[in-house]
């Protein structure tokens, strides 16, 4: 159901057991990185598979005449296939459809990352991408990944993982030179379960991230 907390509007879940007609609940939280806006009137379908499939309608930072200009207020996020842990909270997962089933057109073995030499791949460049990154952490705290990067280093986006902390944060306050629109970072908790490996999807549609 949505909600608006001190200004946010957002999508709750609550998960639970019905027992004699009534809902138990042992779980709840937020659909999406916060503070909001993002994952607004979040709507549900289950499809022919039995998938719980999730669209969003993306909130955005750009004022009224910006939009007015555009012709257009807000947009549809990726589809996202939900599920339930086994402590009952919500996961979340691109639906498959959505992702390459082919050979990708760029790939890269292991590389040792440096804080003082980030790893730049040659020839990768767009405003359409799946990326998949597969990334040991080690003994590291913190890994970046930058992209929508404008040649002169002026804009970016940048999602990072802090790993002492457990959450996972898109930096939007270089994402366009209208600074005025640039909202801050939005984050979510991630918990790697001691697994040290973090598997991070992130897709880029124009000038929306999704990770």
């Amino acid at each position: 159901g949505g909600s608006a907390l001190g200004g946010e509007v957002l999508t709750e879940y609550v998960g639970g057991n019905y027992v004699d007609n009534w809902l138990m609940p042992e779980a709840q939280g937020a659909l999406g990185p916060r503070p909001a806006p993002s994952a607004m009137a979040t709507r549900t379908l289950c499809d022919a598979r039995g998938r719980r499939i999730a669209f969003s309608q993306l909130g955005e930072e750009c004022g009224p005449d910006a939009k007015h200009n555009a012709g257009v207020n807000g947009a549809l996020s990726l589809p996202w296939e939900l599920t339930l842990g086994d402590d009952l909270v919500l996961e979340l997962a691109p639906v498959e459809e959505v992702c390459s089933a082919g050979d990708p057109h760029w790939s890269f073995g292991r590389r040792k990352l440096s804080h003082d030499e980030p790893f730049c791949p040659g020839g990768l460049a767009g405003d359409a991408l799946e990326i998949l990154a597969e990334i040991d952490l080690g003994s590291a705290n913190e890994i970046a990944l930058t992209v929508l990067a404008s040649s002169d280093g002026q804009e970016e986006t940048v999602v990072l993982f802090n790993a002492r902390e457990r959450r996972l944060s898109l930096d939007r306050s270089r994402a366009t030179l209208s600074r005025e629109h640039c909202e801050g970072a939005v984050h979510d908790a991630l918990d790697l379960a001691g697994q040290g490996l973090l598997r991070l999807p992130v897709f880029v549609a124009r000038t929306i991230v999704e990770a």
